[in-house]
């Protein structure tokens, strides 16, 4: 079941807490310049791990994005 983009929005733009978390977020999982690491099948695995911990957040900033076109509208 997917929820309405709004939804998101008012979670994480329009409340003080939402915002807080999601820059936390961001910065932790997103924005992080070492997502490929090497070092052989370690460095495989914690390439994974990057990107999918980043592959949330970008999936949230896509809801988000999607709530400012209805918005828009």
């Amino acid at each position: 079941m997917a929820l309405d983009p709004l939804v998101y929005a008012r979670v994480f733009e329009g409340h003080h807490e939402g915002k807080q978390i999601l820059e936390e977020l961001t910065g932790r999982f997103h924005d992080q310049q070492d997502l490929f690491v090497k070092g052989g099948q370690d460095g495989e695995r914690a390439t994974a791990y990057n990107l999918g911990a980043r592959s949330v957040v970008q999936f949230i900033l896509g809801r988000l994005a999607q709530a400012q076109e209805v918005t828009s509208e």
